[in-house]
């Protein structure tokens, strides 16, 4: 199952809304690593799997594989294209834990790193007089049993 297909399948949690498919909100390339399990990536090419745990900003996996840079950029130019599309209205994008890593950095004012993202958490961003902020972040109450 891809990423794309993953995140779609959370369509039926909000079965009245229209789902809109955006590849620019999909996880990092990782280029010789993509598909690979960490221990499988370290065997497979020890070049790209250092790239991939460098965390540099700027190094690029070999293989075609994106940096962090180029996937922040990606993914808050997507961002910020369905908030200018969507302005007023209320919008619901699931994604992964990459790409909402890389929202956070960008809209959150701390500057720090976004710390461990649980599966299924919802954060909420709000898109105001063309500045983008962090309202909540990693929520699971939505999990609690009541």
């Amino acid at each position: 199952m891809t990423d794309i297909e993953q995140s779609s399948n959370y369509k039926e949690s909000v079965p009245k809304l229209k789902v809109i498919k955006d590849p620019e909100l999909r996880e990092r390339h990782l280029g010789d690593l993509q598909g690979l399990s960490l221990r499988e990536a370290a065997k497979k090419s020890r070049k790209a799997h250092q790239a991939f745990v460098s965390h540099s900003p700027d190094q690029e996996i070999p293989g075609g594989g994106e940096s962090l840079d180029q996937l922040y950029q990606r993914c808050t130019s997507s961002l910020e294209r369905i908030g200018k599309k969507h302005r007023g209205e209320r919008v619901v994008v699931v994604t992964h834990r990459g790409v909402i890593r890389a929202l956070y950095k960008w809209a959150s004012l701390v500057g720090r790193s976004a710390g461990k993202i649980l599966s299924t958490s919802i954060s909420k961003f709000h898109f105001s007089d063309g500045k983008w902020t962090l309202q909540s972040w990693g929520d699971v109450n939505h999990l609690r049993t009541r």
